[in-house]
């Protein structure tokens, strides 16, 4: 819908226009994998809870999934508005995505023999 632009004081229609349609449609798919994701976010809930053997990898891909389509979406953005996405703020939490995987992988590593089910 382009909410997010009216939180930096712009118009998404007014963005939208400015960009052009490339810009709209990005923003829609990406809302659609981040439904997606929240569904899927749901589904690997109930695996972990349920000590699921699937669970852990389950969840690795979540968080995978999560920063490989946000940095996919940022590299995307900058392509079509010529404005580089990838700042010190994105790269920061990428770099902390993937460590919180590794932490992950590690954790349930420790744990897996919890997950029999």
């Amino acid at each position: 819908t382009g909410l997010n632009y009216n939180i930096s004081g712009g118009d998404a229609s007014t963005v939208y226009l400015y960009y052009g349609a490339g810009l709209k449609i990005i923003d829609v798919l990406f809302g659609i994998f981040v439904i997606v994701l929240a569904v899927y976010a749901v589904y690997v809930r109930f695996r972990l809870a349920h000590f699921k053997k699937n669970g852990p990898m389950s969840y690795y891909i979540l968080l995978a999934a999560n920063a490989i389509g946000s940095t996919i979406y940022y590299i995307v953005v900058s392509f079509v508005t010529g404005i580089m996405m990838l700042d010190s703020s994105t790269i920061t939490t990428l770099i902390s995505s993937i460590v919180m995987l590794a932490l992950n992988v590690v954790y349930f590593n420790k744990r897996i023999h919890l997950f029999v089910n």
